[in-house]
């Protein structure tokens, strides 16, 4: 069972904007686990009666963890997820997964099909048009990625021309 994505896009909003004010980053790994990292911090749980409240950003008296609190096994498969979501960020980070196909399945048991369809895509598309000006680096697992990505790289790519050899 996964958290319902208003309360993952809420969270991961209110960190987001908390940690690009506070902070700069060198890649978007960084970034991610920071956003990731710090998603918790927002759910609050009310001292007296231990109610959890994810406040809706728009009507602040709504809450959208109003249902973990008539069903307990609701919180413990969010912070399930955020173990395992923070641990597949940082695999990637890490270079731990090998492979655009690798990447797509951590994606998706994270953040669900659609968004991991999404990401493996634009990264697809990024790695085309910076292999095509030769601004493409090699992870130390074998993956091409785009030298601004943001993750260390052993060699850099050279460009192609695709005219065969």
């Amino acid at each position: 069972m996964s958290p319902i994505s208003v309360i993952i896009t809420t969270l991961a909003t209110h960190s987001y904007d908390r940690s690009v004010s506070q902070n700069t980053f060198d890649s978007v790994y960084d970034l991610l686990l920071e956003v990731v990292g710090g998603m918790p911090e927002f759910i609050k749980v009310h001292q007296q009666t231990a109610q959890f409240f994810v406040e809706n950003p728009t009507h602040p008296e709504e809450n959208f963890a109003e249902k973990w609190n008539s069903n307990p096994e609701l919180p413990k498969w969010f912070f399930i997820w955020h173990r395992k979501a923070t641990s597949e960020i940082k695999a990637l980070a890490e270079q731990e997964v090998e492979g655009l196909d690798k990447i797509g399945t951590a994606l998706e048991n994270s953040f669900g099909a659609v968004a991991a369809n999404q990401a493996v895509r634009a990264l697809s598309a990024s790695v085309k048009s910076s292999t095509a000006i030769g601004r493409t680096g090699v992870t130390a697992t074998g993956l091409v990625v785009p030298a601004s990505f943001g993750i260390q790289t052993v060699s850099k790519n050279p460009a192609h021309n695709f005219h065969g050899s």
